[in-house]
């Protein structure tokens, strides 16, 4: 519990305008002691102080701090957008690339973009002369 202590209070914060905004990502991932520090901040509702808490997993969030928290929940990216965000990386990289890759790397991608741009090394290469073969910009 210390050690989460001295984090708290050493760790990086970004000032916006007269507040301060603390983000924590993966957040799923800190300890018990470490949620315990959070908790009388978020429990007081300090209005200077605004604190964000990414994570995946909100099943692990503790249910302390989650009822202390406004929520939000964003929605999965359509294929589409996906396919256009892998179309503009393999244009800027010159990466070659079918259209029906790329769509197929979209869908596995399960509307994650992060996790079909970090494919990229496993992109379909082309097998049929009957794709169209975009050479990238």
């Amino acid at each position: 519990m210390e050690h989460a202590g001295s984090y708290s209070k050493t760790c990086p914060k970004a000032q916006v305008g007269k507040r301060r905004v603390v983000l924590i990502d993966e957040a799923h991932r800190l300890s018990k002691p470490a949620w315990d520090v959070f908790l009388k901040p978020l429990e007081e509702n300090d209005t200077d102080v605004i604190f964000i808490f990414s994570t995946n997993d909100v099943d692990a969030i503790p249910q302390r701090s989650s009822r202390a928290a406004y929520w939000q929940e964003f929605a999965l990216v359509s294929r589409e957008d996906i396919t256009g965000l892998l179309m503009s990386i393999a244009d800027r990289e010159r990466l070659p690339y079918t259209l029906d890759g790329l769509v197929r790397v979209a869908e596995l991608s399960h509307g994650r973009p992060r996790v079909a741009s970090t494919s990229s090394r496993q992109w379909p290469s082309p097998v049929s002369s009957t794709q169209k073969l975009h050479p990238g910009a």
